[in-house]
């Protein structure tokens, strides 16, 4: 199948209306290696949720009354994935208050995905998925990202 422009333009696959509400970058192996991430298909659900929150604004996390109505999860739900998201260490709260929403961090998921991209990328490389220089480039643009992006 050929492809064309079009077909990796947001607007043009989804519209305008779509695009007005804007989109959230999920990296493949966040969904594709959840049984490696040890996630429940609750805190995949979570995790991506908080995701398209996260470039928002700090004051813009949703209260867990949202959470619940908007991901369609109950309130049990919603907290016990939170906490096997905590626990695993993917996943940070601070309170900002009494009847305030609480702030989120998924650094710690982040730093598990690079993880995982690394394995994965060392057994493309031993299954000559990929080659040595392309691994070696990796692994420069890894290391240069990892300073720059702390």
């Amino acid at each position: 199948m050929q492809r064309t422009e079009g077909q990796f333009n947001f607007r043009f696959k989804y519209g305008s209306l779509v695009q007005r509400h804007g989109f959230t970058q999920v990296p493949n192996i966040l969904i594709r290696e959840r049984k490696m991430l040890g996630l429940t298909q609750s805190e995949l659900t979570l995790a991506i949720y908080l995701l398209s929150y996260e470039y928002d604004g700090i004051e813009s996390w949703p209260s867990l009354a949202e959470m619940e109505r908007k991901s369609g999860m109950s309130s049990a739900t919603v907290h016990k994935a939170k906490r096997g998201l905590a626990t695993k260490g993917y996943l940070k709260m601070s309170g900002r208050g009494v009847r305030m929403t609480s702030r989120y961090s998924l650094a710690g998921l982040r730093k598990k995905l690079r993880d995982i991209g690394y394995v994965i990328t060392r057994s493309d490389l031993a299954r000559r998925k990929i080659s040595e220089e392309e691994y070696s480039k990796l692994m420069d643009a890894d290391a240069v990202e990892k300073h720059l992006f702390r």
